[in-house]
């Protein structure tokens, strides 16, 4: 059977965020024809003995946390971490999502040994320049952001397919890199009907809560429809 190896920042299943889920339905569509294998870092302040080889059908690999807090994440150091992974898997295909400094490593082993590439979108900042390098925050994290950015940077120009989330992706990608990209929107797997909506109407909001996510226009929203007969959920 045919190897396809996902690499992200965390699994599902330990870390909660919408470039993990989409991945994981993703890979579990995958698991029905390829064997799968998920290269992630250990979360921080969990019990390693919990985390099992195998979960969910995917074979779990994990790296080394290097969160220097104020001195920022040095990814780059999973370097040769993430060589062994991929030379002992053999993956005929790996797809990493976010663009982060991993996409840079596994661009070179993919380059050196022929295989393909995809980069999957997870928000705008990956297709800016300026926001990989992300040098606002302090002299401290400096070091780590230039490093970091630079392999970003060589795994965005190296990747063989980069999948965007949007149109306004896609701008940012041919405007700041001149790399073209595929267009396809996040998805959802279907429940199964009969569907029933509820009464009174629900209005949800169901995210990580971070500035970039505006939780505060659905504030604003449910404030502005208060003398209707709707509920609004705030899941955070």
């Amino acid at each position: 059977m045919k190897k396809i190896c996902f690499i992200l920042g965390h699994y599902f299943k330990y870390s909660k965020g919408g470039a993990e889920l989409q991945a994981f339905f993703i890979g579990k569509e995958l698991l029905k024809k390829y064997e799968i294998h998920y290269i992630f870092i250990k979360p921080q302040k969990f019990d390693e003995k919990k985390i099992e080889s195998i979960e969910d059908g995917f074979f779990l690999h994990r790296l080394n946390n290097y969160n220097f807090g104020i001195f920022g994440k040095f990814l780059f150091l999973n370097y040769y971490e993430i060589y062994r992974y991929l030379n002992n898997i053999k993956p005929e295909l790996v797809y990493q999502r976010g663009g982060r400094s991993h996409l840079g490593i596994v661009a070179n082993w993919c380059k050196k040994k022929g295989k393909k590439l995809i980069l999957g979108v997870s928000m705008d900042k990956n297709c800016s320049k300026k926001n990989i390098l992300n040098l606002k925050k302090n002299l401290l994290t400096y070091p780590c952001n230039i490093i970091n950015g630079f392999f970003t940077f060589n795994g965005i120009k190296n990747t063989d397919v980069i999948i965007a989330q949007t149109k306004h992706q896609q701008h940012l990608l041919k405007e700041n890199f001149n790399k073209d990209s595929v267009l396809i929107t996040n998805g959802l797997p279907v429940p199964k009907p009969p569907f029933k909506k509820a009464d009174p109407p629900i209005i949800s909001w169901i995210a990580n809560i971070k500035h970039l996510k505006q939780p505060e226009i659905f504030l604003k929203l449910a404030e502005n429809c208060k003398n209707l007969n709707i509920k609004f959920l705030y899941a955070g």
